[in-house]
């Protein structure tokens, strides 16, 4: 783990490549945040991406995290479209509204059920099950990671925002603002350096270009 800089409940860790932010993102949601900060359950945890696509974005986050945590023996579901393989257990978020089902975009909940023979499984949605057909599954998506657009109007006990020099075409202050927002309790910054510093420096590059358009000719 690299040297933390804050407080105890605001964290910012500096890494300098991909391979060492996906490894102090592992430690902090293996070992760090479960024994040191006695949060164990995943649903009161959130790891927070400015993108979706990407070598450090949320879709291969979650197939690496999934991977880690459920194995490969775990009772598992087909493919979908989109390549995921859902696993018992699994953290997974609606990604469109159904009212049928009274479930709509950015829901977050754990399969607890999977039956083949009928082809559907179920989910548990903060107490109340949901039944979802095997065809149904692009309606869903894995969500231990989840972009930071996905998680506004959320809040989580802890978050982990990675923010990388990969993602910086997208990030900017308020981005890295609103995903620090989403932690009630902790917030862990995995962060470059640079990508940090360019986030931030947006808005005060923007300011300056505001003030000099109202300034007097």
């Amino acid at each position: 783990m690299p040297l933390a800089h804050g407080t105890e409940d605001f964290q910012y860790l500096p890494v300098y490549n991909i391979e060492q932010a996906k490894s102090v993102v592992r430690n902090l949601l293996e070992k760090t945040i479960p024994g040191k900060y006695g949060i164990k359950n995943l649903d009161e945890v959130q790891v927070l991406v400015p993108l979706n696509q990407g070598i450090m974005g949320a879709q291969i986050f979650n197939q690496e995290i999934q991977s880690r945590i459920r194995g490969e023996k775990q009772v598992s579901i087909a493919p979908s479209d989109f390549g995921q393989n859902f696993k018992l257990g699994d953290k997974v978020m609606v990604l469109k509204n159904d009212y049928k089902k009274d479930v709509f975009n950015g829901d977050i909940g754990f399969i607890e059920r999977i039956d083949h023979d009928l082809q559907l499984f179920e989910i548990n949605f903060s107490g109340r099950n949901v039944h979802f057909e095997f065809h149904e599954m692009d309606r869903l998506t894995l969500a231990y990671a989840i972009s930071i657009h996905k998680s506004q109007g959320s809040e989580y006990r802890a978050v982990i925002v990675v923010v990388t020099e990969e993602h910086i075409p997208m990030t900017q202050r308020h981005l890295v603002y609103t995903a620090i927002t989403r932690g009630k309790e902790y917030v862990f910054l995995v962060a470059e350096p640079l990508a940090l510093h360019k986030a931030l420096q947006e808005i005060e590059l923007r300011w300056e270009k505001l003030t000099e358009l109202l300034q007097p000719h």
